[in-house]
């Protein structure tokens, strides 16, 4: 059942799952999101603002997020009408 969601990661709990995701998002940055556990959207950290936020956080202070794997929806054709025409996009 997990192939059917992205992956998401505890941070800061000392795990060696936690150490590991880490150092991946750490070497590949354009594939994970750093997410507060708090309500609401945004806030989100990518790319460089994560990096920066797991090198220099304290353990403690990585419990307050999640590390997510970035959803990479596969590209679909799709047809948009505009003035009557049709336009088939990928």
């Amino acid at each position: 059942i997990r192939t059917c969601f992205a992956g998401l990661y505890a941070m800061g709990d000392g795990s060696q799952e936690s150490k590991d995701a880490a150092a991946a998002a750490l070497k590949a940055p354009e594939k994970y999101v750093l997410k507060p556990q708090r309500e609401g959207g945004g806030n989100n950290l990518y790319d460089q603002e994560m990096v920066a936020t797991l090198k220099n956080s304290k353990e403690e202070e990585l419990q307050a997020f999640i590390l997510m794997d970035i959803i990479a929806a596969p590209p679909a054709p799709a047809l948009f009408l505009r003035d009557g025409t049709a336009l088939e996009v990928e």
